[in-house]
């Protein structure tokens, strides 16, 4: 699951997401958000302060009210896991992580308000630079490369993430992934463009001083929603990407072997283990 991860706000709500899986992530979120949110805006020291309580807050709040629904929909992947496979239950699941992230965005907007408000001009300007610098790294990695390139690292991408779940696959499994990619067109240009337009957006606002209201409700657009204000080219695009992923997902895992549905039903037995044990934590 991706939020807008070009606003460096953003980072705690994809960081929590991302390492709900992961018990020493999970259990050094406070710190490790912080730092992430230091490296962007050199924070003074009431700011940092700040942040770590606001953090340990949402942590607090994510741990008892969102890890036993994340262990929900792991159990149901699983018991669905021996069956056929449709992209209409993939895309559930996918709809179902999304419903996670923006939920836990939400919950976090007030507490990202407040500290947005703290900032200066000078840590805005240093959120202005550490931004610029990540996208002339983009740049390198997504635009800079000839199309081949970019198009097998695309690929690479896809079947490194299907293996991460399946074990090595299958020649023909390849194949397919390869084949279904080669419809569908790049779009790191039109990504890049929507990424420097947020960030733009976004650090307008913070120059504009709203009131705490009409900042969460910037906010809430900039990170929760963009695709509000994406091009219409590229809505359409990430529209057709939105039918084709889940369509090839399942069509990989419906022609699983044995071997690989043992190793996918036994991946997501440990993180739902693993959560049951970030519960455990807090009591």
């Amino acid at each position: 699951m991706r939020l807008c991860n070009l606003i460096l706000v953003a980072l705690m709500i994809s960081f929590l997401a991302a390492c709900s899986v992961n018990t020493v992530a999970y259990n050094n979120a406070v710190p490790l958000l912080t730092w992430f949110i230091d490296d962007y805006f050199d924070l003074q020291d009431e700011q940092r302060d700040f942040a770590r309580e606001r953090l340990a807050n949402l942590l607090a709040w994510h741990r008892n009210s969102e890890l036993p629904e994340y262990r929900r929909l792991l159990e149901d992947a699983i018991r669905h896991s021996d069956g056929p496979v449709t992209g209409k239950e993939v895309d559930r699941l996918y709809a179902q992580g999304k419903a996670f992230a923006a939920r836990l965005g939400e919950r976090a907007l007030g507490d990202i308000a407040d500290f947005l408000q703290k900032l200066d001009a000078g840590q805005i300007k240093t959120l202005e630079a550490r931004l610029a610098k990540g996208n002339e790294q983009f740049a390198r990695e997504h635009i800079n490369l000839p199309y081949d390139e970019r198009f097998e690292a695309r690929t690479a991408r896809y079947v490194d993430n299907l293996e991460s779940w399946l074990g090595s696959l299958m020649p023909e499994q390849r194949d397919y992934v390869e084949l279904t990619l080669r419809r569908m067109p790049l779009t790191d240009e039109m990504r890049f463009a929507e990424r420097k337009q947020l960030q733009a957006e976004f650090l307008a606002v913070l120059r504009s001083r709203p009131p705490r209201g009409e900042l969460i409700a910037s906010v809430r657009v900039l990170m929760l929603a963009p695709e509000q204000l994406r091009a219409a080219h590229y809505r359409a695009e990430t529209e057709r990407w939105g039918r084709e992923v889940p369509a090839l997902v399942a069509w990989v895992v419906d022609h699983a072997t044995a071997r690989q549905r043992a190793h996918l039903q036994d991946k997501l037995r440990g993180y739902s283990e693993d959560i049951v044990a970030l519960m455990r934590d807090d009591a």
